[in-house]
């Protein structure tokens, strides 16, 4: 054997037990309440949780969002600081360029992501025109193991589809299987909001909510429900931030319908009032959908807790508050969206939800892992703690006290929207494909040796 993992609490999303596990050639090989096989390495997690490798389904590295400005985290920083949140896959956005075919678009981002990565990662397509040459390469996509795509009902002029180009696109998802993820705001009242602002000469971060009020993601779910539903095909609603819409999914999901959905921490944790910081530092803070009233946030939470909200994404979308961000130092529109906490994730999921909230631990495995395993059809690969799967392994300190800081993390970026955050339980030892890639808060793998997941069709098919 390659490794042995001994005397661990092990938590799956259906059972928790002390087991050892043995490792070989990348693979979980045995489990079994005592392992005397010689290997070559031994990990003692004696008082300490061992979970299957958590997987954050929403990310953008190195997005490119003009000519001269990226997320900052690439597939090598990006990685590296969610290996050591203790996320073990990634799945990432690509977004093709104008006129960009999406085959090319997808060459673009495993190229750069082969080079780079240091966990596994897979892929969904951002589309939004969807033409009949479109909609055939998203069939041949399928094939090469990009089983979902993204559209948006906002963006007007850029991304955003019309009512009946998303039911034609849900229609043709159905027949091949390939999920798609929306992004909802109402795009032409988000669009009339804007311009009004502008006009009237407001020009501050804070105006980046106030024209994005919760009514218009309330709307746009709703409205992509219905039309998924004429469609008769399963959809997945991406970041949601409101009570209003989680209510719609609520009785979509209530009457039988296939619908899932996300939710990030900083819906969970921030609210609105960051905005109203004084100068420019609300921008930070700048996110789309944007950060909402406190209330919402207990909502989310009943959802996320009640199985409404299957998982936890970041989103994770970094760019520089001393560089990138004042791009939109006097006018709230080009200010970049985004805000880092792909290296968080984990952990305040962890320290919010079980410990202060007394979420379960196997539903915590299963929102952080198992949920975002079979929604985007890297199941029972990954997200599992069983024979025959990969061996990517979480062994969790659950009694560690620490601070977020940018000063410690490992995001290319020059702030925490968490700074001086206490959390409890912190990613002790991180295990990727069998081998030990971070130990005591060192990196031990090497740049590049993430691998591609070729995904299957999603779970809500079935």
């Amino acid at each position: 054997m390659d490794l042995v993992i001994k005397n661990g609490l092990l938590v799956s999303s259906s059972e928790i037990f002390k087991a050892d596990i043995a490792i070989n050639n990348g693979k979980i090989a045995h489990i079994s309440e005592e392992i005397n096989d010689t290997a070559v390495k031994e990990i003692n997690a004696e008082g300490k949780y061992v979970f299957p490798g958590f997987i954050d389904a929403h990310t953008h590295m190195e997005l490119p969002i003009k000519d001269d400005i990226y997320s900052v985290d690439d597939f090598y920083t990006g990685t590296l600081a969610a290996a050591f949140g203790g996320t073990t896959s990634i799945i990432d956005y690509i977004v093709p360029y104008q006129n960009q075919s999406l085959l090319s678009a997808y060459k673009l981002w495993r190229n750069k992501a082969e080079e780079k990565a240091v966990i596994d990662y897979g892929f969904h397509i951002t589309i939004s025109n969807p033409s009949d040459v479109i909609l055939n390469e998203v069939k041949e996509l399928f094939d090469y193991g990009v089983t979902s795509v993204k559209s948006f009902t906002t963006y007007l002029g850029k991304y955003m589809m019309t009512d009946d180009q998303i039911y034609g696109l849900l229609k043709e998802s159905n027949k091949t299987k390939m999920l798609v993820c929306m992004h909802c705001e109402n795009g032409y009242l988000l669009d009339y909001f804007i311009k009004q602002f502008i006009v009237e000469g407001k020009t501050e971060p804070i105006y980046h909510e106030l024209s994005r009020p919760p009514f218009l993601e309330e709307e746009a779910v709703g409205r992509v429900i219905e039309l998924a539903r004429f469609a008769q095909s399963p959809i997945f609603i991406a970041h949601l931030s409101t009570a209003g819409g989680l209510e719609k999914i609520q009785k979509a999901r209530d009457s039988g319908f296939r619908v899932a959905t996300e939710t990030c921490p900083g819906y969970l944790l921030l609210d609105k009032s960051v905005y109203e910081l004084r100068g420019f530092e609300s921008a930070k803070y700048i996110c789309s959908p944007p950060l909402r009233p406190k209330w919402h946030q207990q909502k989310l939470w009943e959802g996320l807790m009640n199985g409404v909200i299957e998982l936890v994404a970041t989103d994770h979308c970094p760019f520089n508050f001393h560089k990138e961000k004042q791009a939109g130092k006097n006018d709230f529109t080009k200010i970049p969206n985004g805000i880092p906490s792909v290296e968080d994730r984990v952990p305040l999921i962890f320290s919010e939800g079980v410990i202060k909230r007394k979420i379960d631990l196997k539903q915590f495995v299963s929102i952080m892992s198992t949920a975002p395993a079979k929604v985007f059809g890297i199941y029972p690969e990954k997200g599992n703690l069983s024979v025959g799967a990969d061996a990517d392994i979480v062994i969790y300190d659950p009694d560690y006290e620490w601070t977020i800081s940018a000063k410690t993390h490992h995001q290319n970026v020059d702030y925490s929207v968490f700074e001086g955050k206490k959390v409890v339980g912190k990613p002790y030892i991180i295990i990727s494909n069998g081998e030990v890639i971070i130990k005591n808060d060192r990196f031990a793998g090497k740049k590049g040796r993430g691998k591609y997941i070729h995904r299957k069709a999603s779970s809500l098919f079935d």
